[in-house]
């Protein structure tokens, strides 16, 4: 593991590799392996000084196209518990305990990505993130870069007032409900630029978390529902 000394000494010690991905539903779930391959690419310094990266490898061979080519703007999952990414008041090396110092860039370590954190625990190190990957190749690998490691940064992550380009123009909206629970802040909340936030219509209070495709879902039993604004 990287101790403080080996801050862009030995910046590419641990790197995160090997992503086994597979396409459901258009969404990307993956495992994660761990190596110590290293890799050249420049230092992402844009607004503050971050002390940690690991790189990301997505398998071409686990993307999949109805076309048989090339993936453009695709919104990846990116799931994963690592001691690592605990905040450094929990022994991790992750610099705020939102998360919000934690960012993706391209291959060459300098390009910024745009990203949403849908659940971060700075006591376990689980992060549950999306992002937007420009190109997507069928037929070599993709790697991008996780960084972490600034405690004195703003927000780097995309909101959805407006400035979010994590869900193209093609989605009209996505809600992530909160892991299932209605109490929690974004669980009516649509995280694209559209804003058509939900309401939570619970006639008998009987909907309850459930297990999910991705983390938890919510169970809604007749006649619970979420409304949204209309539109066309």
């Amino acid at each position: 593991m990287m101790s403080s000394k080996d801050k862009h000494t030995q910046k590419n010690r641990l790197l995160l590799l090997g992503l086994s991905f597979t396409v459901v539903a258009g969404l990307f779930f993956g495992t994660d392996i761990f190596s110590t391959k290293t890799a050249d690419a420049a230092w992402y310094t844009t607004g503050g000084t971050w002390g940690y990266r690991k790189i990301i490898t997505i398998d071409n061979q686990k993307v999949a196209s109805t076309t048989g080519s090339n993936i453009t703007s695709f919104p990846m999952l990116f799931s994963v518990v690592d001691a690592d990414l605990k905040s450094t008041g929990n022994g991790g090396r992750v610099g705020q305990d939102d998360g919000c110092d934690i960012l993706f860039t391209g291959a060459d370590g300098s390009n910024k990505l745009s990203h949403e954190i849908e659940k971060y625990d700075a006591t376990t190190g689980e992060l549950v993130a999306w992002v937007n990957i420009p190109f997507l190749s069928s037929t070599s690998t993709t790697p991008l870069y996780i960084y972490y490691g600034e405690d004195d940064v703003a927000n780097q992550w995309d909101t959805a007032d407006g400035s979010n380009d994590v869900w193209t123009s093609g989605f009209k909206g996505v809600w992530h409900l909160g892991n299932g629970d209605s109490t929690a802040a974004n669980f009516y909340t649509d995280s694209t630029s559209n804003a058509y936030n939900g309401t939570l219509l619970d006639s008998d209070e009987n909907s309850a978390p459930v297990a999910g495709k991705v983390g938890s879902a919510m169970q809604l039993n007749d006649p619970d529902s979420i409304t949204v604004p209309d539109n066309d």
